[in-house]
Protein backbone atom coordinates (compact mmCIF):
# COMPACT_ATOMS: atom_id res chain seq x y z
CA UNK A 1 0.00 0.00 0.00
CA UNK A 2 2.81 2.37 0.86
CA UNK A 3 4.60 1.62 -2.40
CA UNK A 4 1.46 2.32 -4.43
CA UNK A 5 0.92 5.64 -2.69
CA UNK A 6 4.54 6.61 -3.30
CA UNK A 7 4.29 5.78 -7.01
CA UNK A 8 1.04 7.73 -7.31
CA UNK A 9 2.57 10.76 -5.56
CA UNK A 10 5.61 10.72 -7.86
CA UNK A 11 3.37 10.48 -10.92
CA UNK A 12 1.31 13.49 -9.84
CA UNK A 13 4.44 15.53 -9.05
CA UNK A 14 5.99 14.74 -12.44
CA UNK A 15 2.81 15.69 -14.30
CA UNK A 16 2.55 18.97 -12.41
CA UNK A 17 6.17 19.83 -13.20
CA UNK A 18 5.73 19.11 -16.89
CA UNK A 19 2.60 21.26 -17.05
CA UNK A 20 4.33 24.11 -15.21
CA UNK A 21 7.33 23.90 -17.52
CA UNK A 22 5.13 23.96 -20.59
CA UNK A 23 3.17 26.94 -19.26
CA UNK A 24 6.33 28.84 -18.41
CA UNK A 25 7.81 28.14 -21.82
CA UNK A 26 4.66 29.26 -23.62
CA UNK A 27 4.44 32.43 -21.49
CA UNK A 28 8.07 33.17 -22.20
CA UNK A 29 7.46 32.87 -25.92
CA UNK A 30 4.46 35.18 -25.73
CA UNK A 31 6.42 37.72 -23.67
CA UNK A 32 9.25 37.77 -26.20
CA UNK A 33 6.75 38.18 -29.04
CA UNK A 34 5.03 41.23 -27.56
CA UNK A 35 7.99 42.81 -25.73
CA UNK A 36 8.78 46.39 -26.76
CA UNK A 37 12.07 46.61 -24.89
CA UNK A 38 14.20 45.23 -27.72
CA UNK A 39 16.22 48.02 -29.41
CA UNK A 40 15.33 48.93 -32.96
CA UNK A 41 17.83 48.18 -35.69
CA UNK A 42 19.42 51.18 -37.43
CA UNK A 43 18.02 49.84 -40.70
CA UNK A 44 14.50 49.82 -39.26
CA UNK A 45 12.44 52.70 -40.77
CA UNK A 46 11.11 53.47 -37.28
CA UNK A 47 14.62 54.00 -35.90
CA UNK A 48 14.97 57.55 -37.23
CA UNK A 49 11.89 58.63 -35.28
CA UNK A 50 12.97 56.96 -32.04
CA UNK A 51 14.90 58.86 -29.39
CA UNK A 52 18.03 56.82 -30.11
CA UNK A 53 17.68 57.61 -33.80
CA UNK A 54 17.29 61.33 -33.15
CA UNK A 55 20.31 61.35 -30.85
CA UNK A 56 22.37 59.65 -33.55
CA UNK A 57 21.24 62.17 -36.14
CA UNK A 58 22.05 65.20 -33.96
CA UNK A 59 25.49 63.80 -33.14
CA UNK A 60 26.20 63.35 -36.84
CA UNK A 61 25.29 66.99 -37.39
CA UNK A 62 27.78 67.95 -34.66
CA UNK A 63 30.52 65.78 -36.17
CA UNK A 64 30.05 67.31 -39.62
CA UNK A 65 30.23 70.92 -38.43
CA UNK A 66 34.03 71.28 -38.52
CA UNK A 67 34.21 70.26 -42.17
CA UNK A 68 31.51 72.69 -43.30
CA UNK A 69 31.90 76.08 -44.90
CA UNK A 70 30.67 79.15 -42.97
CA UNK A 71 27.48 79.20 -45.08
CA UNK A 72 26.87 75.51 -44.47
CA UNK A 73 27.46 75.93 -40.73
CA UNK A 74 24.98 78.79 -40.64
CA UNK A 75 22.33 76.69 -42.35
CA UNK A 76 23.05 73.73 -40.08
CA UNK A 77 22.84 75.93 -36.99
CA UNK A 78 19.51 77.36 -38.19
CA UNK A 79 18.03 73.86 -38.32
CA UNK A 80 19.27 73.19 -34.77
CA UNK A 81 17.79 76.47 -33.52
CA UNK A 82 14.44 75.58 -35.06
CA UNK A 83 14.68 72.22 -33.38
CA UNK A 84 15.54 73.51 -29.91
CA UNK A 85 12.63 75.95 -30.05
CA UNK A 86 10.20 73.03 -30.25
CA UNK A 87 12.05 70.26 -28.37
CA UNK A 88 11.13 69.74 -24.71
CA UNK A 89 12.77 66.35 -24.13
CA UNK A 90 15.79 66.91 -21.86
CA UNK A 91 18.05 64.32 -23.50
CA UNK A 92 17.44 65.61 -27.00
CA UNK A 93 17.71 69.21 -25.84
CA UNK A 94 21.14 68.48 -24.37
CA UNK A 95 22.27 66.86 -27.62
CA UNK A 96 21.13 69.88 -29.62
CA UNK A 97 23.04 72.18 -27.27
CA UNK A 98 26.24 70.18 -27.68
CA UNK A 99 25.79 70.27 -31.44
CA UNK A 100 25.31 74.05 -31.39
CA UNK A 101 28.63 74.34 -29.55
CA UNK A 102 30.35 72.90 -32.64
CA UNK A 103 29.02 75.68 -34.88
CA UNK A 104 31.15 78.85 -34.93
CA UNK A 105 28.38 81.10 -36.15
CA UNK A 106 26.20 83.86 -34.62
CA UNK A 107 23.12 81.74 -35.32
CA UNK A 108 24.36 79.17 -32.81
CA UNK A 109 24.49 81.87 -30.14
CA UNK A 110 20.79 82.51 -30.65
CA UNK A 111 20.02 78.86 -30.04
CA UNK A 112 22.11 78.86 -26.88
CA UNK A 113 20.37 82.03 -25.73
CA UNK A 114 17.20 79.95 -25.69
CA UNK A 115 19.02 77.21 -23.78
CA UNK A 116 20.30 79.47 -20.98
CA UNK A 117 16.68 80.42 -20.29
CA UNK A 118 15.64 76.78 -19.78
CA UNK A 119 14.03 75.94 -16.44
CA UNK A 120 16.35 72.94 -15.93
CA UNK A 121 19.71 73.60 -14.31
CA UNK A 122 21.52 70.84 -16.24
CA UNK A 123 20.38 72.28 -19.56
CA UNK A 124 21.60 75.79 -18.69
CA UNK A 125 24.94 74.39 -17.49
CA UNK A 126 25.37 72.49 -20.77
CA UNK A 127 24.64 75.70 -22.66
CA UNK A 128 27.46 77.41 -20.77
CA UNK A 129 29.89 74.70 -21.83
CA UNK A 130 28.78 75.05 -25.46
CA UNK A 131 29.27 78.83 -25.32
CA UNK A 132 32.78 78.28 -24.02
CA UNK A 133 33.48 76.04 -26.99
CA UNK A 134 32.25 78.62 -29.51
CA UNK A 135 34.55 81.23 -27.99
CA UNK A 136 33.22 84.37 -29.67
CA UNK A 137 32.78 87.82 -28.05
CA UNK A 138 29.02 87.33 -28.20
CA UNK A 139 29.39 83.97 -26.43
CA UNK A 140 31.49 85.62 -23.72
CA UNK A 141 28.90 88.35 -23.20
CA UNK A 142 26.13 85.78 -22.85
CA UNK A 143 28.21 83.84 -20.32
CA UNK A 144 28.82 87.03 -18.35
CA UNK A 145 25.07 87.63 -18.27
CA UNK A 146 24.44 84.09 -17.02
CA UNK A 147 27.14 84.40 -14.38
CA UNK A 148 25.64 87.60 -13.10
CA UNK A 149 22.03 86.46 -13.00
CA UNK A 150 21.54 82.69 -12.81
CA UNK A 151 20.17 81.57 -9.40
CA UNK A 152 21.79 78.12 -9.49
CA UNK A 153 25.33 77.69 -8.15
CA UNK A 154 26.20 74.80 -10.47
CA UNK A 155 25.22 76.86 -13.50
CA UNK A 156 27.32 79.80 -12.32
CA UNK A 157 30.26 77.43 -11.79
CA UNK A 158 29.78 76.10 -15.33
CA UNK A 159 29.73 79.66 -16.69
CA UNK A 160 32.91 80.48 -14.77
CA UNK A 161 34.73 77.45 -16.15
CA UNK A 162 33.55 78.31 -19.66
CA UNK A 163 34.84 81.88 -19.37
CA UNK A 164 38.26 80.47 -18.44
CA UNK A 165 38.51 79.16 -22.01
CA UNK A 166 38.55 82.69 -23.46
CA UNK A 167 41.46 85.10 -23.84
CA UNK A 168 42.01 88.70 -22.92
CA UNK A 169 41.23 91.12 -20.09
CA UNK A 170 37.51 91.19 -20.97
CA UNK A 171 37.29 87.56 -19.84
CA UNK A 172 38.84 88.42 -16.48
CA UNK A 173 36.45 91.33 -16.10
CA UNK A 174 33.53 89.03 -16.91
CA UNK A 175 34.49 86.92 -13.89
CA UNK A 176 33.72 89.71 -11.42
CA UNK A 177 30.36 88.25 -10.31
CA UNK A 178 32.09 84.95 -9.55
CA UNK A 179 35.09 86.34 -7.68
CA UNK A 180 32.78 88.60 -5.65
CA UNK A 181 30.25 85.86 -4.90
CA UNK A 182 29.78 84.87 -1.26
CA UNK A 183 30.07 81.16 -2.06
CA UNK A 184 33.65 79.89 -1.41
CA UNK A 185 33.40 77.20 -4.10
CA UNK A 186 32.52 79.75 -6.77
CA UNK A 187 35.23 82.12 -5.58
CA UNK A 188 37.78 79.30 -5.78
CA UNK A 189 36.63 78.40 -9.31
CA UNK A 190 36.96 82.07 -10.31
CA UNK A 191 40.51 82.26 -8.93
CA UNK A 192 41.52 79.18 -10.92
CA UNK A 193 39.93 80.66 -14.03
CA UNK A 194 41.76 83.97 -13.58
CA UNK A 195 45.06 82.15 -13.14
CA UNK A 196 44.59 80.72 -16.63
CA UNK A 197 43.74 84.11 -18.08
CA UNK A 198 46.32 86.35 -16.41
CA UNK A 199 50.03 86.29 -17.10
CA UNK A 200 50.92 86.97 -13.44
CA UNK A 201 49.93 84.53 -10.70
CA UNK A 202 48.61 86.52 -7.75
CA UNK A 203 48.40 83.45 -5.54
CA UNK A 204 45.26 82.36 -3.74
CA UNK A 205 44.27 85.70 -2.25
CA UNK A 206 40.69 86.36 -3.32
CA UNK A 207 41.10 90.05 -2.48
CA UNK A 208 44.02 90.40 -4.91
CA UNK A 209 42.03 88.82 -7.73
CA UNK A 210 39.00 90.95 -6.90
CA UNK A 211 41.16 94.03 -7.19
CA UNK A 212 42.52 92.85 -10.55
CA UNK A 213 39.00 92.36 -11.91
CA UNK A 214 38.02 95.87 -10.75
CA UNK A 215 41.14 97.37 -12.35
CA UNK A 216 40.50 95.71 -15.68
CA UNK A 217 36.78 96.51 -15.72
CA UNK A 218 36.96 100.09 -17.10
CA UNK A 219 38.67 98.85 -20.26
CA UNK A 220 36.17 96.07 -20.79
CA UNK A 221 33.59 98.01 -22.80
CA UNK A 222 36.16 99.36 -25.25
CA UNK A 223 37.81 95.97 -25.82
CA UNK A 224 34.50 94.16 -26.12
CA UNK A 225 33.27 96.68 -28.68
CA UNK A 226 36.43 96.26 -30.77
CA UNK A 227 36.16 92.47 -30.71
CA UNK A 228 32.47 92.59 -31.54
CA UNK A 229 33.12 94.76 -34.56
CA UNK A 230 35.71 92.28 -35.83
CA UNK A 231 33.21 89.41 -35.54
CA UNK A 232 36.05 87.03 -34.69
CA UNK A 233 35.35 83.40 -33.83
CA UNK A 234 37.85 80.90 -32.57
Amino acid sequence: MTVRRTIAFLAVTLATSLLAGCSTSRWSQLSNTFSSDEPLSISDPSFAKSKAGQVRQIRQIAENADSQSPAEQTQSAKSLVTRIQAEEDKVLRLEIIRALGKHRTPVAIEGLRIAVADSRDAVRAAACDALGEIGSPAALQLLADVLGSDPNLDVRVAATKAIARFDGPQAISALQPAINDADPALQYTAVQAMKKLHSEDLGNSVADWQNLARTISPARERIAAEDSDSGTYR
